[in-house]
């Protein structure tokens, strides 16, 4: 076999190992289920948002479990003593999560849909702005970082219609709260409760 013929060879192969693993990776990537989460918090003043990407790996009659990441971000807005003080003034977080969800459909048809699930990961909370007080003579512009290992649990009431679309209501709650150093209530700066709306699509129907 001369040079041009292994060449050749050489070429198809690729050729066809590379249409073999994009037909794969096509197939992996319509599989997944993705969702946005519209966030806010109930015990605060926050806009914020959630997407989320996850692949089953059960799919039975009245059971779906996925495994998946999510990438977290949220602005707390500004209370009113806070705008008092500066026009500068914000929290921003951001978090990447391994999540692992648990759905149960109750009826034949998979339209109602209650959904639980854990999850895990890092999170960074930034704080940065002004305090300002001319009377006094007083501006200080200041910015602190915290970076920490979250956890918590999601839920969700949803209904699916098409198999495709999902519309629900959402919530997310941190367990730092009440698993770190004796505290016992959830919703502080290292321990947020997120509810919201969810939004997910599907490639492939049931």
């Amino acid at each position: 076999m001369n040079k041009h013929n292994i060449l050749s060879l050489f070429f198809l192969l690729t050729v066809a190992i590379t249409a073999k693993a994009q037909s794969r990776l096509d197939t992996f990537l319509k599989s997944n289920e993705y969702n946005l989460m519209l966030t806010t918090e109930p015990f605060g003043s926050s806009l914020g948002g959630i997407l989320n990407i996850s692949h089953p790996f059960l799919n039975s009659k009245h059971f779906e479990a996925t495994l998946g990441v999510a990438f977290q971000y949220s602005r707390t807005l500004k209370t009113k003593f806070e705008r008092n003080m500066s026009s500068d003034t914000r929290t921003t977080d951001c978090s990447f999560l391994v999540t692992q969800d648990w759905q149960y459909f109750p009826f034949r048809k998979k339209h109602l849909v209650l959904e639980a699930g854990l999850y895990a990961g890092f999170t960074s909370s930034v704080s940065r702005g002004s305090l300002s007080l001319p009377q006094y003579d007083i501006y200080e512009e200041y910015h602190n970082q915290h970076n920490y290992f979250n956890y918590g649990s999601m839920q969700s009431l949803s209904w699916v219609f098409k198999s495709r679309f999902k519309v629900g209501f959402f919530s997310m709650i941190s367990l730092k709260g009440y698993l770190d150093s004796g505290r016992t209530r959830p919703a502080e700066v290292d321990s947020r409760f997120f509810i919201g709306l969810k939004l997910g699509y599907k490639f492939l129907k049931d």
